[in-house]
């Protein structure tokens, strides 16, 4: 009875196949930053044949890094987190603009994701680096979380691979 009354809410499953990352030094006269760029490669598939749409302002991420050996790792959010589609399935299975992800059956979609922190130490780019970026989508039971683990990659600096 109460399953009449309330409306079934949805969240799509997210499989993670493939993600690396890398991080530019940003220094103005203003500002000092890390821009940090992100590219996973996920597969998709909705809980229902309801499209699915996923604001991008409504969307999380937070980095944690090793900043010094002796000290604890660090949780730092990701600011001005933007999202882009680079690639995926072929069809119309996925639909991206400045502000959203339309995600319309399942596939594999190509996802960047762009975002800055203070500036860490370069200590950090000799350790792994976690990930956690939170996805809501509208009308999602519970938000979908992507968690990546990534390790750095041997002989290029900056770069960490899945």
């Amino acid at each position: 009875m109460l399953r009449l009354l309330v409306p079934v809410l949805r969240t799509p499953s997210l499989e993670l196949l493939s993600a690396s990352g890398l991080y530019e030094v940003v220094r103005t006269e203003s500002e000092h930053y890390w821009n940090w760029h992100f590219q996973l490669s996920l597969y998709v598939v909705p809980s229902d044949e309801r499209p699915i749409v996923i604001p991008y302002h409504r969307c999380e991420g937070m980095i944690e890094a090793t900043v010094h050996l002796l000290a604890p790792r660090a949780m730092l959010p990701l600011e001005r987190l933007r999202f882009y589609v680079s690639g995926g399935s072929q069809g119309t299975a996925f639909f991206n603009t400045p502000y959203e992800l339309l995600i319309r059956g399942p596939g594999q979609v190509e996802l960047g994701v762009e975002g800055a922190t203070e500036p860490l130490t370069e200590h950090a780019a000799n350790h792994p680096l976690l990930v956690h970026l939170t996805l809501h989508s509208v009308g999602g039971a519970a938000p979908n979380t992507v968690r990546l683990e990534l390790t750095p990659v041997s002989g290029v600096p900056m770069t960490w691979r899945l």
